[in-house]
């Protein structure tokens, strides 16, 4: 990282269709339905990620802009298809609600994000190709108005061409950090004598998210401490330190730690097992709600935090990911309900979200060291995350989750 004092993220979801913290007592009495959805797919999602075949020791996803992006196909989706969808992502089947309810969470995103000090880019985007299929005037509408994203109409049968405006794209709305999403054989064409089955929409989101921290970690504190996973000896990592007043309870299974980022927008929550677990034995039989009582009982403490500088890499195929979850009818070119997107002609009769393009590089989530701040403590707590754990990182206004992930392995 360039900037000292900083934590960074960036990424971006292509879906290619193919023709100081919160004090308690502030929390909301009644989280809002979208996020209540968008905090169940988050747990959903890391918990068949964990025991999926290309589950990772460290991992950062990022649920929200997921659940973002296919919202923007959920709306034009029918029948089994759209049955599906709603279970996996827990849309609510009133369209008119769920577009309300995320234009509320984006514009609490856009108006964080006006402070200096909090780097935050949420951003949609779609490609439009209609040689083949006529889109309807409402659908794009919707696109625009709604997720406020940019509507580009090209060919994607000039590849080179767009493959370059969207990679130019991503790298802006990221800060630069993400360069190449696509590449022109991702376009290239599938019919057949007989049969059209050419890309015709894609709908990009770009997470771009970096702020300081609001509890400070001591820049000359950090030390060497032993890290202990279930499968290996311990290992020497740098541990951060820091000794504030943050939110902090715990229970017989874990404890649990809030530390904010800068004005309280955000949070890092940090849900440290009592013993020495994987990943998978820490989410096995952990709930939405289980995590939130430990956020409702967390308590101002004078906190002894131990937390390891780390960095985690992770990537994942969205669809194989959503197929494994139960929404399957969505990529498939036979069953795939969308009628809504398009006027149904001879030449274009179905629209279906083919695989999507290669994974973008991997979101990156980094802890760095900062100066320490003074606080003046009620009560005494010592947290050392020397083990696997598992982290969230909130938007504090609707209590829903951004970023999601796991650390478990130094190495």
């Amino acid at each position: 990282m360039r900037r000292i004092g900083l934590l960074g993220i960036s990424l971006a979801l292509i879906a290619l269709l193919t023709l100081g913290s919160i004090d308690p007592r502030t929390l909301p009495a009644r989280i809002p339905e979208v996020s209540r959805s968008i905090n169940q797919f988050s747990l959903d999602l890391l918990k068949h990620k964990v025991k999926g075949r290309d589950a990772q020791p460290n991992v950062v996803l990022s649920p929200q802009s997921i659940y973002m992006n296919l919202a923007m196909s959920y709306i034009a989706s029918g029948g089994t298809t759209r049955r599906e969808m709603a279970e996996v992502l827990h849309f609510p089947d009133d369209n008119q609600q769920l577009i309300r309810d995320l234009g509320e969470l984006r514009r609490q995103h856009v108006s964080a994000a006006r402070d200096k000090r909090i780097d935050l880019k949420l951003a949609q985007s779609a490609w439009l190709d209609d040689t083949y299929a006529d889109f309807r005037h409402e659908y794009m509408q919707q696109i625009e108005s709604v997720w406020e994203a940019s509507l580009y109409r090209v060919r994607f049968k000039k590849a080179d061409r767009v493959s370059t405006e969207i990679n130019r794209w991503v790298g802006e709305q990221t800060g630069g950090r993400i360069r190449q999403v696509v590449r022109p054989d991702d376009f290239v064409s599938r019919s057949e004598p007989g049969l059209i089955n050419e890309p015709a929409l894609v709908t990009i989101s770009a997470l771009h998210f970096k702020a300081d921290w609001g509890s400070r970690f001591d820049r000359g504190a950090t030390s060497r401490k032993a890290f202990h996973t279930p499968r290996s000896a311990a290992q020497e990592v740098d541990m951060m330190h820091q000794h504030s007043l943050l939110n902090y309870s715990k229970n017989e299974f874990a404890q649990f730690v809030e530390i904010p980022y800068y004005n309280d927008h955000y949070s890092m929550y940090i849900l440290l097992p009592m013993e020495v677990l994987s990943p998978a034995q820490i989410l096995d039989s952990l709930t939405m709600e289980m995590i939130l009582d430990l956020k409702y009982r967390a308590r101002g403490h004078k906190v002894d935090l131990y937390l390891p500088k780390f960095e985690v890499d992770s990537q994942t195929r969205v669809r194989e990911t959503l197929a494994g979850m139960g929404m399957k009818d969505a990529f498939d070119r036979q069953k795939a309900d969308f009628d809504r997107m398009i006027h149904p002609n001879f030449e274009a009769f179905r629209v279906y979200i083919s695989e999507e393009p290669r994974p973008p590089p991997p979101p990156r989530l980094s802890t760095i060291l900062l100066d320490a701040v003074s606080r003046h403590p009620p009560q005494p707590a010592r947290f050392v995350a020397d083990r696997p754990f598992l982290f969230l990182i909130m938007h504090n206004p609707s209590m829903s989750v951004l970023l999601a992930g796991w650390f478990s392995d130094p190495a």
